[in-house]
C-alpha cells in the first residue's frame, strides 16, 4: 500500500527511545539529485499568540523505524536528550540549500522500512524530470 507525501505529513512522529511524541511531520528534506528522502522536519513552536518563534528539528531518514497508519516511529537517542534539542534546533528554513531543479507536487511512500519513495510525476510513476 502506498501513501502520498501529503498523507505522510499528517502523521505524528514518536521517538521509540523514550516514547515521547515529537510532533506532527511538517516537511521532508529531499536529495535534489536522486529524490530520496534525507530527513523528516518537525516544527518546534515557542511562545504564544503573536510572539511565537518557529524552529525546526531534523530527524535523519536513517532513524525512521516504521511508518504506520497513524504514527511515524523513529529511534533517536539524541532527541530523547533535552539538551540536544535546545542545542540543535534552528530557525525554520535556515541552512537549507536553495537548489531547485523542479517542483515536487506529490509522491508516494510505502509505509514500511523502505528508504526510497516511489516517485510520481505528471507523466506517470517513475518518470520524473
Amino acid at each position: 500500500m502506498l501513501i502520498t507525501s501529503s498523507e505522510l505529513r499528517q502523521r505524528e512522529v514518536v521517538n521509540l527511545v523514550d516514547g515521547r511524541r515529537l510532533g506532527t511531520l511538517y516537511d521532508l528534506e529531499l536529495a535534489p539529485d536522486t529524490g530520496e528522502i534525507r530527513a523528516l522536519i518537525l516544527p518546534e513552536i515557542e511562545g504564544r499568540f503573536f510572539w511565537r518563534r518557529v524552529n525546526e528539528v531534523q530527524i535523519p531518514w536513517s532513524q525512521v523505524v516504521m511508518i504506520g497508519v497513524d504514527y511515524i516511529l523513529v529511534e533517536s537517542p539524541e532527541l530523547a536528550d533535552p539538551s540536544y534539542m535546545s542545542l540543535h534546533r534552528r530557525p525554520a528554513g535556515e541552512g537549507r540549500e536553495a537548489k531547485e531543479a523542479g517542483t515536487t507536487r506529490e509522491f508516494h511512500v510505502e509505509p514500511r522500512r523502505e528508504r526510497e519513495p516511489k516517485q510520481v510525476s505528471p507523466r506517470g510513476p517513475g518518470e520524473c524530470s
